[in-house]
């Protein structure tokens, strides 16, 4: 994988990471979203203004995941007909 395909999902009871780069997108269930910029060098982190694209990618990543699961489809006995 190339460093700029890399990303992490994090979860919580209430809330939802979405990491690439520097950058985490958090979405939380009163439908807000925050986005954080870390160094890692320093371990300093800074809120930012929240970017669509970034938090659209994070609620895409999660519907996605949802519907695998509501459908079963990460079964190893699922049939394919």
């Amino acid at each position: 994988m190339e460093p700029e395909q890399e990303r992490a999902s994090i979860g919580t009871y209430e809330k939802l990471g979405c990491m690439k780069k520097d950058r985490l997108a958090v979405l939380d269930v009163r439908k807000e979203a925050t986005l954080y910029q870390s160094d890692r060098q320093t371990g300093e982190t800074k809120g930012q203004l929240p970017e669509q694209n970034l938090i659209r990618k994070a609620i895409s990543y999660y519907q996605g995941a949802d519907d695998v699961d509501q459908h079963h489809l990460n079964r190893s006995d699922y049939n394919r007909e």
